[in-house]
């Protein structure tokens, strides 16, 4: 899909132009600024009540000509955003820190496509609102598509949903020296004691391969219960972590119990290659895929919506920011 989504006539409030979608999970719900000394701060604080009860409903909402000044003004109104912030850990997507909880959104090359996938499903706590920030738009590419959990799941077959709810996902970790994050950078600790807490704290089984090569395996469920609506929604790194979305070279290189990642079923046998195959056509279908503007302020509920990143080329810098905790 793309930007052209069919809207509802606007509803003003206070100075910004409200587009909600006809259909629920087509496009996110747009606010338009249309007051040139508008606080966004201010507003956000006004408007509380009214994202509240969009954003569990919608699911993704687009804040557009707010005029946010970098990533100190996107710092700024976090308080406005989140009831509490989250400082990112258990990291997986390499990210660097830019100010207090502000991160960028992904140091990945930029010729490569991030898969589909809801922020830190995989972990405990994960995040239910994540914020993103166009500080500088991409030149040419460089979109972060979105998508409904909840039209991805309509359309996967009750046989996968079932087999996924009976067993949940089982993920393993290695991390290897020269391989990614080393373990130090990933959990934000400095000595083996410490991670090795977490690690018990966190109900994680792992192994020392060697004195630097740890492997971690921990099982998740692959639905969790939405705080406000009840629902019982698809939220689980099943997909991401796939070896079946991988380059054939790197299998033929690395051995499937030393890959940095890769997910099966909660009892350990191998997620079907047709099954991964099944929920990337439905990612494909239900995916919302519209161009970055200058100072666009996109908030998801995480819970309920996917992202992802395109390719791109030139200049890119989108930042991200995440909060209320859920465990």
């Amino acid at each position: 899909m793309n930007n052209d989504s069919i809207q509802q006539q606007p509803i003003l409030h206070h100075g910004v132009e409200i587009l909600l979608p006809e259909e629920v999970g087509s496009f996110p719900v747009v606010f338009r600024n249309l007051s040139i000394d508008q606080d966004f701060k201010a507003w956000l604080l006004l408007a509380g009540n009214l994202i509240n009860q969009y954003l569990p409903t919608y699911g993704a909402l687009l804040f557009r000509g707010f005029g946010i000044s970098g990533s100190a003004g996107f710092n700024g109104i976090l308080p406005a955003i989140f009831e509490e912030e989250i400082e990112y850990k258990q990291r997986t997507s390499p990210r660097h820190a830019v100010l207090g909880n502000v991160y960028t959104s992904t140091d990945h090359p930029n010729d490569q496509v991030i898969n589909m996938h809801t922020e830190s499903s995989y972990a405990q706590p994960w995040p239910q609102r994540i914020c993103f920030f166009a500080d500088v738009p991409p030149t040419t590419g460089g979109e972060t598509p979105v998508a409904d959990v909840r039209k991805l799941k309509s359309l996967l077959s009750g046989e996968l949903l079932s087999k996924f709810e009976q067993k949940g996902v089982r993920y393993v970790r290695n991390i290897i020296p020269g391989v990614g994050m080393s373990w130090k950078e990933i959990y934000q600790v400095d000595s083996k004691e410490e991670l090795e807490q977490i690690l018990h704290e966190g109900d994680f089984s792992f192994d020392w391969v060697s004195e630097e090569h740890l492997r971690l395996r921990w099982n998740r469920p692959a639905f969790r219960e939405h705080p406000v609506t009840s629902e019982q929604v698809w939220f689980n790194h099943a997909f991401f972590y796939s070896k079946h979305l991988l380059e054939d070279f790197i299998l033929e290189v690395i051995a499937p119990e030393d890959l940095p990642f890769v997910s099966y079923y909660g009892d350990g046998e191998e997620i079907e290659k047709e099954v991964i195959m099944e929920i990337k056509q439905a990612y494909e279908e239900v995916k919302i895929v519209f161009p970055w503007e200058k100072s666009d302020l996109l908030l998801l509920d995480n819970m309920l919506f996917a992202h992802g990143r395109m390719p791109f080329e030139g200049a890119r810098r989108i930042l991200v920011a995440m909060g209320n905790p859920i465990s």
